[in-house]
């Protein structure tokens, strides 16, 4: 419940404040795996690593 109510303010913080991290922080993450490799995501939290890295 307590991330229903900060939902979205953490959408703004990641998205607004956070977005040119995220996005080059993605691209780095996505070169880096292949589709031979094996990863284990560990506490993913809002899944924005995981969409780069499950097409993979």
């Amino acid at each position: 419940m307590f991330w229903d109510r900060v939902a979205g303010v953490y959408d703004l913080f990641a998205n607004v404040y956070n977005g040119k991290v995220h996005k080059r922080l993605k691209s780095i993450v996505e070169c880096r795996i292949s589709a031979a490799d094996s990863v284990l995501e560990c506490a993913c939290g809002t899944g924005m690593l995981t969409k780069v890295v499950a097409p993979r």
